[in-house]
């Protein structure tokens, strides 16, 4: 049997340039190990599943074009957040 589980997750305080940049991390830390293959696949996944502040509905090429490319406020912000993410 096969099991569906439709979960979307909304991030209420990160903007689409901000989540994009904090999965960027998470794949070159290698805290998410993907294939050079796979990253196509992972932005779909990320575009069907989560939301951010700014937008409900995330597109595929605009979330993969946002992690190649942060500015300089949303690096701040991620780093800011993940500063105080450690002190708690």
């Amino acid at each position: 049997m096969n099991y569906f589980v439709f979960l979307l997750l909304k991030f209420k305080k990160l903007t689409v340039d901000e989540l994009a940049y904090l999965f960027k991390l998470m794949i070159e830390q290698e805290i998410i190990v993907l294939d050079k293959n796979q990253k196509t696949k992972f932005f779909d996944f990320i575009a069907t599943n989560f939301q951010s502040k700014d937008k409900v509905n995330i597109s595929p090429n605009s979330i993969r074009n946002k992690s190649y490319d942060p500015s300089f406020q949303t690096i701040d912000k991620i780093h800011t957040d993940l500063l105080q993410m450690s002190q708690l």
